[in-house]
């Protein structure tokens, strides 16, 4: 009697060669999802002995992709080493690092955000017992939530009651009542 096809298919992925030999072909397949990919297959593993092993395999991606950070020479294991040695040897790219930023990109990054325009609405009780509207001002920032800081830390007029920051198509994104901050 022969397998199931999704059987054949789920045994497959199990079968694995070391893992370091499984952790460089992750590496080349998903990049930086390899790592979760790791993960997965540790969760789906049908044996015991097939988890550890793709546990093993994440944990070898993890290292890898913190030796980025710091000193290089000592946290590469000797396991990683001999890896290495031998990628070279062969002709194969080193490995990508995964949380690598380049600080200057970072900086330019940060430098280009356009800063969006919100409405800062401070509203008080009008004649009616309904919400009227004392003061409307502008408020520019990077995004909602630096508008919310903004907004959160703004002085309130006499007779407010309550604050509402609204995005430019009119969609309301924080409220804030003064009865909140007592």
């Amino acid at each position: 009697m022969t397998p199931h096809v999704g059987v054949r298919a789920a045994v497959d992925v199990e079968t694995a060669e070391t893992p370091v030999a499984d952790a460089d072909r992750l590496i080349a397949s998903f990049r930086v999802r390899a790592y979760s990919e790791a993960r997965h297959r540790q969760r789906r593993a049908g044996a015991p002995e097939v988890a550890a092993h793709w546990g093993q395999v994440a944990n070898l991606i993890a290292r890898r992709s913190d030796g980025s950070r710091g000193d290089e020479s000592s946290t590469q294991t000797d396991l990683d080493a001999n890896v290495a040695r031998r990628g070279r040897e062969l002709g194969v790219r080193p490995a990508v690092r995964f949380f690598e930023v380049d600080p200057l990109d970072e900086f330019e990054r940060v430098l280009a955000v356009r800063l969006q325009r919100f409405r800062l609405l401070f509203f008080g009780i009008g004649a009616d017992h309904g919400p009227a509207v004392l003061t409307e001002t502008e408020v520019q920032a990077a995004d909602a939530s630096a508008a919310i800081r903004e907004a959160a830390a703004a002085h309130w007029p006499p007779r407010a009651v309550g604050l509402r920051l609204l995005d430019l198509e009119g969609r309301e994104i924080f409220e804030r009542l003064k009865a909140d901050l007592r």
